[in-house]
């Protein structure tokens, strides 16, 4: 491929355009012309299998070696703002999992990374290679199994499995609706004034104007409420979080508490 012929949009920066439309995927690229050359090594895990052991006595673990746990890729073009990177230095590169600057090869002239953590986790691969039998699990006493004739059809299929700690980088907090009222201009958006408990209002533009055309019934209710969301400035304004909502074909709700929750209240 030598060229793409392509338009760009910049009111949809960050997944979301400020009419409501829905990005379903974004395009990450770095300026050849304005990049930096660099050494990537990928690092992933040194043995094939979690336990060579399992394979008997006398089996020599060198058989289970992983051929692929490190990929040396060169000519790599990365932003020029890493060229300041100190030795050790931690980064996300997007897409791809978290690198840090190699201590001992990286040069002025030539920054080397190394991987550190990828953002999917690849032993499940791995494991299935191995033809293992599945571990037949029983069925819950506490509540009837589901029926197969009880599966949706086309719905998303659940995303790859994220750790405790991925969960923990995300702050859940109790919101309280101080205001609510359409946006001009906007077709899908409503804008929220929420009380995070910290002495100040949050802006909040939310896309569930087609399940609330009057805003002003959300006054007084607790959300469930994304306090750490890098604040994002949209046409209308500076939305400052997220709240949660179920949605699915025709039907959407908003994620509300009941109780005595104070606004700040953590959620897990």
């Amino acid at each position: 491929m030598t060229e793409v012929h392509c338009t760009y949009d910049p009111k949809t920066k960050g997944g979301d355009a400020p009419d409501g439309r829905k990005v379903r995927a974004t395009l990450h690229w770095v300026s050849a012309p304005h990049s930096i050359a660099a050494e990537v090594r990928l690092y992933d895990h040194l043995l094939s299998k979690a336990d060579p052991s399992d394979e008997g006595e006398g089996q020599d673990f060198k058989a289970f070696l992983n051929p692929l746990s490190l990929e040396v890729l060169k000519g790599c073009r990365l932003e020029p703002g890493l060229k300041e990177a100190v030795s050790g230095s931690r980064f996300q590169f997007e897409r791809l999992g978290y690198f840090c600057v190699d201590s001992r090869d990286s040069t002025s002239d030539l920054m080397v990374f190394n991987r550190t953590v990828t953002l999917k986790d690849e032993w499940t691969k791995i494991q299935k290679t191995e033809a293992k039998e599945p571990v037949q699990a029983e069925p819950s006493k506490a509540a009837p199994a589901v029926s197969a004739a009880g599966k949706r059809e086309g719905l998303v299929p659940i995303g790859p499995e994220i750790t405790i700690d991925d969960f923990s980088k995300l702050d859940l907090r109790v919101a309280l609706v101080r205001e609510a009222s359409l946006v001009p201009g906007a077709d899908k958006l409503i804008k929220l004034m929420l009380d995070v408990g910290e002495g100040r209002l949050r802006q909040v533009f939310a896309g569930i104007r087609s399940a609330y055309p009057q805003p002003e019934k959300l006054v007084g209710k607790k959300m469930m409420f994304l306090a750490n969301l890098k604040p994002r400035q949209m046409k209308f304004g500076l939305s400052e979080g997220m709240i949660l909502a179920g949605s699915g074909k025709n039907r959407l709700g908003i994620a509300t508490f009941d109780g005595d929750l104070e606004p700040g209240d953590k959620v897990s």
